[in-house]
């Protein structure tokens, strides 16, 4: 069985995983005091480089900005209320 954190894992499988890992007991309330990451943390093993607030018809979102990888420089994972990641964008192609 692959480990927690391999990424060789099937895709739907690797999603599965990172929305568990997201998860934390305070709800986020639209405030900064209740997201559970700072500029400068790692979410993932990536610096996170930005956090942002939304409020929308859906409800209150943060969003993480962290560095990419060898294709991609930045990505974008915007995660709920209960803190469930609800979706992962990537930013801009690497040149």
């Amino acid at each position: 069985m692959a480990g927690l954190r391999d990424r060789e894992a099937p895709t739907g499988e690797y999603r599965l995983r990172e929305h568990l890992w997201s998860r934390t007991e305070a709800k986020f309330d639209g405030t900064s005091d209740t997201i559970p990451f700072d500029v400068g943390d790692k979410y993932d093993e990536r610096p996170i480089v930005a956090i942002g607030i939304t409020k929308n018809v859906y409800g209150k979102r943060y969003y993480l900005i962290v560095e990419g990888d060898k294709t991609h420089a930045r990505r974008r994972l915007e995660f709920d209320e209960k803190h469930d990641l609800i979706s992962s964008k990537f930013l801009k192609f690497v040149d």
